[in-house]
């Protein structure tokens, strides 16, 4: 049997022992205040390739708490709401995602935007296996894989994105934080942790004890030269 079909045959299986005996995932805090970087997308179709993000950071998911969502989906951004029931294990179970509302900048031609926001809405089920989030589509429809991002076990370094202007050192996790410096597209820095604020800061580290701030974790990227931890 295909590999993803037997995942996605555990996933399954996980969201019908759900029934009943579930704990809500919510009360967990696997799933609450985590991020996540999109690895990739592969269908049920053993003749369809997988589809894999060609830059690092471009998709990301912040699962943050009281059920919201919020995504960087390439170019844009999204927000809305998420919900879970966790089998009797905690490692996986039924999930589902709220109506989701979504900037509509145009991405590059390559972007995997299109297809994975039409996606998202058929997400029913996810599992956890150590540092990998799985979230299956109804039907079969695939497996949207996902790597953890936060501080616990995200990259030991960030990049900032590329952006049309300079992103904000703050003294503190807020946009009102007293700005410490201001930093340029690619600056490499050292990953703290992240929090689960409403904007999900992350606390980083200039190059050389250069500093310590918060940043938000829309505008940082996993710097490919660094491994996850």
């Amino acid at each position: 049997m295909h590999a993803l079909q037997r995942l996605g045959r555990a996933i399954a299986v996980s969201s019908v022992l759900a029934s009943g005996v579930a704990v809500a995932a919510t009360d967990s805090a696997d799933l609450v205040g985590s991020h996540w970087q999109l690895i990739q997308f592969q269908s049920n179709d053993d003749n369809q390739p997988p589809l894999q993000p060609t830059g690092a950071g471009t998709y990301t998911l912040s699962l943050l708490s009281g059920g919201r969502a919020q995504l960087q989906l390439d170019c844009n951004q999204a927000k809305g709401t998420w919900t879970a029931v966790a089998s009797r294990e905690h490692s996986s179970g039924t999930f589902a995602f709220g109506p989701l509302a979504q900037t509509r900048m145009r991405c590059p031609e390559t972007s995997l935007e299109p297809a994975l926001a039409a996606k998202l809405p058929w997400v029913r089920s996810y599992r956890l296996e150590r540092s990998n989030l799985y979230l299956g589509l109804m039907a079969d429809g695939g497996i949207l894989s996902w790597q953890r991002l936060d501080g616990r076990d995200g990259p030991r370094l960030w990049r900032v994105r590329q952006l049309d202007q300079a992103v904000s050192l703050r003294l503190v996790a807020s946009q009102r934080g007293l700005v410490l410096r201001e930093l340029a597209s690619g600056t490499v820095l050292t990953n703290l942790g992240c929090s689960t604020a409403d904007q999900s800061w992350c606390q980083v580290e200039l190059p050389g004890g250069g500093g310590r701030g918060y940043v938000p974790l829309r505008d940082l990227e996993s710097e490919p030269s660094a491994p996850l931890r």
